[in-house]
């Protein structure tokens, strides 16, 4: 059975000054890098057969992370939404 797998950026820096931020680009902090780390662990176990991202930086970088822990598994595709 298919599932879908929907997951957020994790801090941001604007996140971090209580900022709304929209489609204005900016960074994850380390706290969101954490976060990133700490959701993929989570979904570890899940098949990820694609990923789909925006082209913005802290969604970039979220999948990046997300990537390097699912190292075992192969990724068909990584589309960026712009």
């Amino acid at each position: 059975m298919a599932q879908l797998v929907l997951v957020r950026h994790g801090q941001s820096e604007w996140n971090a000054l209580d900022k709304w931020q929209g489609v204005t680009d900016t960074a994850l902090t380390s706290q969101g890098e954490s976060e990133a780390a700490r959701m993929a662990d989570l979904i570890r176990d899940v098949k990820i057969d694609c990923v789909y991202t925006s082209a913005l930086v802290r969604a970039k970088k979220t999948q990046e992370i997300n990537e390097s822990i699912f190292f075992n598994q192969i990724l068909k595709c990584i589309c960026e939404f712009k």
